[in-house]
Order: structure tokens, then C-alpha cells, then sequence
């Protein structure tokens, strides 16, 4: 008889001895070809009453089959075939739920793993739940230590997984259950990270399989933090359908809990990069109510002051929202002494009005404010999304008023000062030579102090190229602070920065080529565009002229179909006009004023052929792509207003990574923003006492002197604005004495949000709003609510700018994925 011993395979000719002597057969199990006698085929064919007659005549039961080199038993093929009444007569007769398929000497697997991989397909619950019954191991493993587990996840059935989970989580209650609550709970979740020889857990094991659906496996997954980290690194897709199935395992609180210990900020910003919407959902699971320590002493308030500090007026931003990081992740109490954090009392003692019902909750990832976060959330135009998400929104809100706003003041004001140095000392110049015969009174504007000394020489010149010296400093300092924060400088290199280190070099340029009237207008250029960009932070301002600073991409192809047609009736006006001219500037300044401003010439021209090809280059450029090209930029308006405020949102974030680079290497802890604030006055007033002196009285300081003097006080004004000793903002403890070194160890902080509450009578009308059929009516009662309360901020509110007509024209098209995170799936 073969023998479990047995290395080589049987061959057609054999015998295989057992009661009676046959010649083998074969047949197909388990996607092989088989070599056995007939009662292997029987029990293959599930021919009961054959196998029962067999048996009973004396039939071992234990007959081995062979595949290649390896051997196995009847009971296995009844076992994977899911056999329950044979496997229940092969029992009766002496057959083992123990037996192992047997290959090169050892063990494989035994009849459980056979019943639960079922060929490929998966066993179902009933026979699995009768095989438990009868004896079988349940926690057996594979001679690849895959435990049932990982078999069940490689079929990709969904049953059998259910089944061995239900039957190995009940081994493990009943051996854990004098043990206290979590070391129960981490015995139950070992077995969901056990791994096998290749180092895969059972989800992982699944995934990668690739036979199931994104559903499919967030259903699948034991409902663990632990599955969870699975997903971010192996199946991203799946953590939202998965975070909605913890939710209804979990207490929001809970959850909450969890995710702050098991993920850390780099979890998030590798997820933002991948796949930012699961990215969006883990940040929304992760934000809650906080709990309460002392709920009957010191309760969450329920009303609080939102008042405005100057800076915010200053931006013309109201403050439906108050952000802080602290270092509690719950709202706690010291029972012991009757004294809460200091920072409570921003919260309960203040009484300014407005007072407003507020909504406080807390992200429960520590270190959310880092420049990892930032990148990651600017990693595209797609990911615009993002900003709808309480978190991040609340992490660009206390960056920007934390710091990032003093600093683009600072930068705004400086710019606007030399733009009006500029304007002034251009019409000066302008005054003082009648005609313009010549520019040579206009490049003095442009000339350095130290070239040629002058009773108004050099102000102008000296205060721009110090502005540029300096943005050349701090562009290096965030060049040294990517590095320095992200282990890389990919973040870095992107469009605005490439623009910023331009805007920061053409100016200095002015050391060299002061006379060059082309880089004069480069400098004007840079200027003006300065002061609309510090503007463009206040929301007003913001909200105006975003869309129209995102319209250059989408008319891209409008624009391509504009020059295309321009070129082509311009080829064909040069090539029939009888008069030549040369094709610049005579050929293209007459097309361009033909075709661009419709300006006919007063008389008509005597060639027959060249007036019917004026006409017609008019009349298509007039009536046909000059009106399709302002359709074009109409509807790219619309488009781009209807997310203006996820686009602004985006706007302050990219100040805020800047800013967070720039003070991770450069020292922000020096001195207090009061000392700070009277250093930079008295910067100010010095430049400001020798420009007088040298445009009113004709007295500055020699040589490169004043340039120096320039370049100090800038320099002095734009690092006052980062000093914040003593106060509590994160980037204060970060290391200032290296750029490569941060702190490995630091105290965690946590993000906590404060917004108004809407009423209930607002909430109601949201909710219906997304779920009635005809929601006009619905629609015009949400806008009469929300006009009742205060004028809000509403990108910064839980409810986004144009919630109500956008939600309505998302849901009529289809398009949710610039909903509210919370309404995408109803």
C-alpha cells in the first residue's frame, strides 16, 4: 500500500494495494490531475450509498490518492468538496479529521484547511460548522503557517470567512475570558495580524488576491483598528465603506480613541497623497465631541464669544470658528484643586458678543500641523475636496491666524510701500522731462545709490533690490525647511515657488541692468501683482477675483482655437494683399487690429479677392469665435465660483506651508511679539526718516550705505514678524539650531474646533434638502434661515459656501465629490 512516506508520484501502470488490488485511475480534484483507485472517484462523485456498500465490505478508508509528489486521503476530497454526509460515513469508519495531506516527507495541511479553501471556492458555514463539531481544529495551520484564516481570505468568499472568524474569535473568548477586558480584546485582534511565512496577514492575504471587491473586503475585515492600518498601506479604496462599518460597531467617541493611538500625521499625509478621499474619511471619523472629565463641575460650553481680534478685521474675515492646539485630547479638570487648563478660559470666561451657540469638537490625530499635513493637502486641484473637511479646514484657520497672517501683512505692506516709493519717483521723473524725448531721467528711477551719487538717486532702486535680497533669504530658508521637515525637497518644486524664486531674482537684476527698460517692467509688473496677491487673502477680495485667477487652464483650448484662427486669416490676408509689406510689425499690426479690435480699414481695397477675404476673417472672428469665446469664459467663471471657497480655503493653506517651513529653520523664539512688534516700529521709522531725507532734502548715506541700511531693516521687519516667545504655538518648540534636526521626542498636541451651531429649524431644512425630490421650495427656506442668523464666514462654518444651490445642482448631475463629506452617500 503507498505510504504517506512516499516522494514520487504513482504512475498509470501501479497498483495500488490495499483490501483488493485495482488499477489506478484518474481524475481531477483541486485543479490536478489525481491518480487513485475507484473509491476515490466515488467519494469524488459524491456516490454515497456506493462508498457506504464499499466501506462495509471492508474498504480502508484511509486509502491514499497522489498528485505529483504528494498524497492524500478520501476524507480530504469529501472535505473540500463540502461532503457532509460522506465525510460523516467516512468518520464512522475509521477516517481522521486529523489527516494530513502529506508532501516531500511532511505535513501540508490537514481536513479543516481542505474544508475551508473548498478548491478554490471557499467552504460553506454549514459544513464548516459541522466539521467544528466533529473535532476539527479550527486553529490548525498549514505547513506555510497559513492559519484557517488566511485560506478563508485567499478564497475570497465571504461566507467562509465569516464562519472560521465565528468559530477562532469563540476558541478565544472561551480560553480569555478571566482575563480583563483588553487583553481579551488583544487576543482577539492577534489573530487577525497573525502572519504567515511570507510575512502577510489574513486581510492583507485577501487583498492581495484580488478576488474580492472593495465592499466585499471592507465587510470582511475584522472591524479593528488594526484592519484599518491594513487598508491605508495595502487597500486605501476601502476606508470609507470600512470607516462606515466601524461606526456602527464603535461609539463615535471610541473610534476616536482608537485612531489617535494606532496613526500618526505621516498615516494621513501618506493617505492624502494616495487616496485623499479615504484620507477625508479618517479625518472625519477621527474629529468628535471631546470627552468630558468633569461633566457636573466643568461641563463643554455651550455658548461662547466668538469676537474678532484686529487681525481678522484687519482681512475683513468674521470668526464663525475658534481654533486651539493644546496638549489635551479631553476636556479636563483637576478635581483635586478646582482648576481647569488655562486655555478654558478663552471659552468659558469670555463674554464679548457675539455669543453664539457652539459646536466644540477635537481631532483625535496628534500633530496634525506640521508641513507634512500641508503638502499633502496641496497636492492637487483634484483634492480641493479636502478643504470641506472640519480638520483641515481648522488646521489652516489657526496657522493662518497664528502666524501666517502677520507674516503675508508684513509682506503685503512692504510691497505696497515700494509700490508707492515707486509710482512717486516715476512721476517725479516723468515731471521733470516734458515729452519723454529721452528715458534717461526714467532709469534713474532704477539706479542703485552707489552708481552715481544724485540729490533723489538710489531710494527706489535700493529699497527694491533689498526687498529682493531678502525674499531671496527666505526662499532659501524654506528651501533648507522642506528638507529639513519633509527628508526631502519634492514638495518644494512646484509652480508657485518657481514663480516666487523668479519675482525674487528680477529685481536684483537691477544691480547690473538698471538701464534695461524691459526688466523696469518686469519689476513694475512684479509689484502691482504683489499687492493683489496679499489682498486676495482677505475673503472679500478673495472670493472676487479667485475665479478669474483660475481661468487661464480651463481656456486653454478656447484660446489654442483663437490663435489657431488668427494665424491662419493672417497668412491669407498677407499672402492676397497686392501692396507688400513686411510681416512685421506692418502685416501683423493690420491683421491684429482687423481681426482683434474689428477695425476696418476707411477705405476698401481695390482687389476683389482681398476684400471678400477681410470680410469673411471679420465676420468669423466677430460673430463666431469672439462670442463662443466669451461663452467659454462665462461658463469657466460659473464653474470656478461655485468652488471659490474650497479654492481660497487652498489659497491660505499654501501661505501656511510656507510659513511652517520658513520657522522650522528659521528661530521664532528669539524675542516676544511685543519686543518683536518695537523692533520692527523702529525699522520702519528708520527707512522711512532717510527716504525722506533723501527725496525731500536731498541727504542719504554714501556709498552702498543706504542699500545695507535697506536690506537691515527689511530683514529686521520680516523676522519680528515670526518671534512668538512665550506663547504656545507648536512651531515655538521646534528645533531652531539645526536645519536637519527636529525634536524626536515632544508632548503630543491636539487640534480642538469651536463653530457655531446652527439651529435646529437650519438643519432640518439641510437634511430635506438633500433628500426631497423637489427641493426648491426646501431650497429658498434654508436661504431665509441662514439670512435670519449673522453675516458668517461660511468657509469656515460646517456648513460650506454655497452649500444650498451647489448641493442641489451636484445632486441633479450626479457629481458629489465637492458635497459635504457627511452627504456624499445619502
Amino acid at each position: 500500500m503507498a505510504t504517506a512516506t512516499d516522494q514520487r508520484p504513482l504512475l498509470q501502470n501501479e497498483t495500488i494495494q490495499g483490501d483488493r488490488s485495482e488499477r489506478p485511475v484518474s481524475f481531477h480534484w483541486n485543479h490536478r490531475v489525481c491518480w487513485g483507485t475507484d473509491f476515490h472517484v466515488m467519494v469524488l462523485e459524491d456516490r454515497l450509498e456506493e462508498v457506504v456498500e464499499r466501506l462495509r465490505q471492508g474498504q480502508d478508508p484511509n486509502i491514499d490518492f497522489a498528485y505529483k509528489q504528494v498524497l492524500a486521503k478520501p476524507i480530504h476530497i469529501a472535505a473540500s468538496r463540502g461532503l457532509k454526509f460522506m465525510l460523516h460515513e467516512l468518520l464512522r469508519y475509521r477516517a481522521s479529521v486529523e489527516s494530513e495531506v502529506v508532501g516531500a516527507g511532511r505535513p501540508l495541511y490537514n481536513v479543516m484547511i481542505a474544508a475551508v479553501y473548498g478548491e478554490g471556492m471557499g467552504g460553506s458555514r454549514e459544513f464548516i460548522d459541522y466539521l467544528c463539531e466533529e473535532g476539527g481544529d479550527i486553529e490548525s495551520k498549514s505547513f506555510c503557517n497559513q492559519s484557517c484564516l488566511h485560506v478563508a481570505f485567499e478564497t475570497g468568499n465571504e461566507q467562509t470567512i465569516s464562519a472560521v472568524r465565528s468559530h477562532i474569535w469563540e476558541k478565544q473568548l472561551q480560553r480569555t475570558q478571566e482575563l480583563p477586558e483588553q487583553e481579551a480584546a488583544e487576543a482577539l485582534e492577534a489573530v487577525e495580524v497573525a502572519i504567515t511565512a511570507t510575512g502577510a496577514t489574513p486581510l492583507e492575504v485577501g487583498i492581495e488576491g484580488c478576488r474580492m471587491k472593495k465592499d466585499a473586503l471592507a465587510r470582511a475585515a475584522a472591524p479593528t483598528i488594526g484592519s484599518m492600518k491594513v487598508f491605508i498601506h495595502k487597500a486605501p479604496e476601502c476606508i470609507p465603506s470600512f470607516t462606515s462599518r466601524l461606526r456602527e460597531t464603535m461609539s463615535e467617541g471610541e473610534l476616536s480613541a482608537q485612531l489617535s493611538q494606532k496613526f500618526s500625521v505621516e498615516d494621513i499625509a501618506r493617505l492624502l497623497h494616495d487616496f485623499p478621499d479615504a484620507a477625508a474619511t479618517l479625518l472625519e471619523a477621527a474629529t468628535c465631541q471631546p470627552r468630558v472629565e468633569s461633566p457636573g463641575r466643568h461641563p463643554l460650553p455651550a455658548r461662547i464669544s466668538f469676537t474678532s481680534s484686529w487681525l481678522q478685521k484687519w482681512f475683513k474675515t468674521s470668526m464663525p470658528c475658534l481654533y486651539f492646539y493644546t496638549h489635551e485630547a479631553s476636556w479636563s479638570f483637576d478635581e483635586s484643586c478646582s482648576q481647569a487648563p488655562h486655555w478654558h478660559q478663552r471659552l468659558t470666561d469670555l463674554k464679548e458678543p457675539p455669543m453664539r451657540d457652539t459646536k466644540i469638537q477635537v481631532c483625535s490625530i496628534p500633530d496634525l500641523i506640521s508641513p507634512i499635513f500641508f503638502s499633502a493637502i496641496l497636492s492637487g486641484d483634484e483634492s480641493l475636496f479636502l478643504f470641506n473637511c472640519v480638520a483641515v479646514r481648522a488646521a489652516v484657520g489657526y496657522t493662518f491666524w497664528n502666524g501666517s497672517a502677520c507674516v503675508e501683512a508684513v509682506q503685503t505692506s512692504i510691497s505696497a510701500w515700494g509700490l508707492v516709493l515707486l509710482v512717486l519717483e516715476t512721476l517725479m521723473s516723468h515731471e521733470e522731462i516734458p515729452g519723454l524725448q529721452s528715458t534717461t531721467g526714467l532709469s534713474a528711477v532704477f539706479e542703485p545709490s552707489f552708481v552715481k551719487e544724485g540729490i533723489t538717486t538710489g531710494v527706489v532702486a535700493d529699497w527694491i533690490i533689498a526687498k529682493g535680497l531678502v525674499d531671496v533669504f527666505l526662499e532659501l530658508a524654506e528651501l533648507a525647511g522642506c528638507y529639513a521637515s519633509m527628508k526631502g525637497l519634492g514638495s518644494y518644486f512646484r509652480p508657485g515657488n518657481f514663480w516666487d524664486v523668479t519675482r525674487s531674482l528680477l529685481p536684483i537684476l537691477l544691480l547690473w541692468h538698471y538701464e534695461s527698460r524691459a526688466l523696469q517692467v518686469c519689476v513694475i509688473l512684479i509689484y502691482w501683482m504683489r499687492l493683489l496677491e496679499g489682498v486676495m487673502l482677505s475673503r472679500q477680495i478673495g472670493y472676487a477675483f479667485l475665479p478669474l485667477h483660475k481661468l487661464a487652464a480651463g481656456l486653454l483650448p478656447a484660446i489654442s482655437f483663437t490663435l489657431l484662427g488668427f494665424c491662419a486669416f493672417s497668412h491669407a490676408m498677407y499672402v492676397v494683399r497686392t501692396r507688400a509689406d513686411e510681416w512685421w510689425p506692418q502685416t501683423l499690426w493690420h491683421s491684429f487690429t482687423t481681426l482683434i479690435t474689428q477695425g476696418l480699414p476707411k477705405d476698401p481695397p481695390e482687389d476683389q479677392l482681398e476684400l471678400i477675404v477681410l470680410y469673411g476673417s471679420v465676420l468669423f472672428f466677430s460673430v463666431f469665435v469672439m462670442n463662443i469665446f466669451i461663452g467659454v469664459i462665462s461658463e469657466q467663471y460659473a464653474s470656478e465660483k461655485k468652488q471659490v471657497h474650497l479654492a481660497f480655503q487652498s489659497l491660505r493653506a499654501s501661505s501656511c506651508l510656507t510659513f511652517l517651513m520658513r520657522v522650522s529653520v528659521i528661530p521664532c523664539c528669539w524675542l516676544t511679539k511685543e519686543t518683536a512688534a518695537l523692533m520692527a516700529s523702529g525699522s520702519v521709522i528708520l527707512a522711512f526718516t532717510l527716504q525722506v531725507c533723501a527725496l525731500c532734502y536731498g541727504w542719504q548715506l554714501p556709498g552702498i550705505f543706504q542699500l545695507m541700511v535697506f536690506i537691515g531693516c527689511q530683514l529686521t521687519i520680516f523676522l519680528s514678524s515670526l518671534q512668538c516667545k512665550g506663547s504656545d504655538n507648536p512651531w515655538t518648540a521646534w528645533t531652531n539650531s539645526s536645519l536637519l534636526m527636529r525634536p524626536l521626542t515632544r508632548q503630543k498636541r491636539y487640534l480642538w474646533i469651536c463653530t457655531w451651531d446652527f439651529c435646529d429649524e437650519a438643519k432640518t431644512a439641510a437634511l430635506e434638502l438633500s433628500r426631497e425630490e423637489d427641493p426648491e421650495h426646501l431650497l429658498e427656506k434654508l436661504r431665509m434661515v441662514v439670512r435670519k442668523s449673522v453675516e458668517l464666514d461660511t468657509t469656515e462654518t460646517t456648513l460650506p459656501h454655497g452649500t444650498g444651490p451647489t448641493l442641489l445642482q451636484n445632486r441633479r448631475q450626479g457629481d458629489t465629490r465637492n458635497l459635504p463629506l457627511k452627504w456624499r452617500n445619502r
